[in-house]
C-alpha cells in the first residue's frame, strides 16, 4: 500500500472514531433527557456531567435611563466623571469566570501533583457590602472543575449509558472542588488607621478574616467600592481614540501591575448591569505582582493580552467588567517557596453588579377600626 493511501486511511479512521464519540455523547444525553435526569438546555453547573458544554451568562448592554442622564458627553466625546460622591451604603456582587485551556502545570495543583496538561473552569462569586467604617465579604460561590478530554468524556458516557439503561440515576463523577469558605461571611471594622476583622467563633471564617486584614483596602479598590487612585484625565475622550498605558499608569485599569505596555482603543458607551460605561478594546503585555489567593498562597507572573475588552464607568473611577484572552506564565508561592508553575491560555471574564443600598420607608401601620360603644 502506498504512503498516501495509508495516510488517507488513517484520516478516515480518526474521523470515524470522532464521529462515534459524538454519536455516543448525543445518544447518552438524549437518553438522560428522555428519562428526566436532565433538562434540555439546563446549565452545566446544575446538571449532570452529560451536559458538558459549559454555558455562560449573557449580559445586557442596556443603560438605566436615570443613570444615562448623569453621563456628560458631546457628540462622540465622553467625560470620565469623578465629581459624584459614592453612595454611603454600597453593595457589589463580583462574578468571575476563568477557563484554562490545556495549560501546562508543574508542581502541585488542585487536581494532582507532577507535570500535567489540564483544562479547568473556575467560577467565583463574591458579595461586598460597605457602609461607613464597616465592610462585609461573603463568598457566594467558588468552584473549580476539571474539563474532561475526549477519552475521559467517552469513558464517562459509557458508565452513564449503562445506568440509564437500568433506569437508574447516572452518577456524578465530575472532578469538582468547592472552596471550603463558600457560604462564609467575614466582617471588618475600620479601627484607628487599619481594618480589623470582627471576631467570630467559626475558626475558618476568623482565619480568613485575619489573613485579609492588610488587604481590605486593596480589595475594596479592586472590586469598585472605593475609587481607583489613578483615572482618566479631565478632558473628554473621543470614540476611536487610542491610548498607551505603561509603568504606573497600568494601575488605571489593572491592579498590582509592575511593568508592561497596554494599548486601549475607545469603542463607545455600553451598559454593565444598567451602569453607563466606556468600553475599550485592549491588547499588550504586563507583569503582575504576587497576590494572595485566599489559600495561604500568592500567585503572580507574566501575561500577554491576545485580545480583550474592558468596561470603565463614566460616572465613577471604577472598572465594572472585563473579558480577556490571555497567554500566561504564572507562579504560585507558599511561604516564599515555589509550589507550582503554569503556562498556557486563559480566558478571564469578570463583571460587577454595582448598586447603592437604599432603605425602603416603613409602611404605616393599618388604622384600627373604631371601637364599638
Amino acid at each position: 500500500m502506498k504512503k498516501s493511501q495509508k495516510q488517507l486511511l488513517s484520516v478516515l479512521f480518526h474521523l470515524a472514531v470522532l464521529g462515534c464519540m459524538v454519536m455516543a455523547y448525543d445518544a447518552g444525553k438524549g437518553m438522560a433527557i428522555k428519562f428526566g435526569w436532565i433538562k434540555s438546555g439546563e446549565k452545566s453547573i446544575e446538571s449532570t456531567e452529560i451536559d458538558l458544554m459549559a454555558k455562560e451568562e449573557k449580559l445586557s448592554t442596556e443603560i438605566d435611563p436615570a443613570l444615562a442622564k448623569l453621563v456628560k458627553s458631546k457628540g462622540d466625546a465622553y467625560l470620565f466623571r469623578r465629581d459624584i460622591a459614592f453612595p454611603p451604603h454600597l453593595k457589589v456582587i463580583s462574578t468571575e469566570l476563568r477557563k484554562l485551556n490545556k495549560v501546562r502545570f508543574a508542581g502541585k495543583s488542585q487536581f494532582g501533583e507532577g507535570s500535567m496538561e489540564l483544562s479547568v473552569r473556575e467560577d467565583e462569586v463574591m458579595e461586598y457590602e460597605m457602609a461607613g467604617g464597616a465592610v462585609r465579604f461573603t463568598m457566594k460561590e467558588k468552584v473549580s472543575e476539571k474539563i474532561p478530554n475526549a477519552a475521559e468524556r467517552l469513558a464517562r458516557l459509557k458508565v452513564i449509558e449503562e445506568t440509564l439503561q437500568k433506569k437508574q440515576k447516572p452518577p456524578d463523577t465530575r472532578e469538582r472542588i468547592v472552596d471550603n469558605l463558600v457560604g462564609k461571611v467575614v466582617q471588618f471594622n475600620y479601627v484607628g488607621k487599619s481594618w480589623k476583622a470582627v471576631p467570630t467563633q467559626e475558626f475558618k471564617t476568623m482565619a480568613w478574616g485575619k489573613g485579609l486584614e492588610e488587604e481590605v483596602t486593596a480589595r475594596l479598590v479592586e472590586n469598585s467600592l472605593l475609587s481607583r487612585p489613578r483615572w482618566f484625565g479631565t478632558k473628554p475622550m473621543k470614540t476611536g481614540e487610542v491610548t498607551k498605558l505603561s509603568g504606573k499608569s497600568l494601575n488605571l485599569l489593572f491592579d498590582g501591575m509592575d511593568n508592561g505596555t497596554i494599548e486601549i482603543f475607545f469603542k463607545g458607551m455600553e451598559g454593565v448591569h444598567g451602569h453607563p460605561c466606556a468600553v475599550f478594546e485592549v491588547s499588550g503585555s504586563y507583569v503582575e505582582s504576587q497576590k494572595d489567593n485566599g489559600q495561604g498562597q500568592t500567585v503572580g507572573g507574566e501575561a500577554t493580552i491576545d485580545k480583550g475588552k474592558i468596561w470603565c464607568s463614566l460616572l465613577y473611577p471604577i472598572v465594572l467588567r472585563s473579558d480577556l484572552d490571555l497567554i500566561v506564565s504564572w507562579k504560585t508561592l507558599e511561604g516564599g517557596k515555589l509550589v507550582s508553575q503554569m503556562q498556557g491560555t486563559v480566558n478571564h471574564k469578570m463583571h460587577r453588579d454595582w448598586k447603592a443600598v437604599t432603605k425602603k420607608p416603613k409602611k404605616p401601620a393599618p388604622a384600627k377600626p373604631p371601637e364599638k360603644k
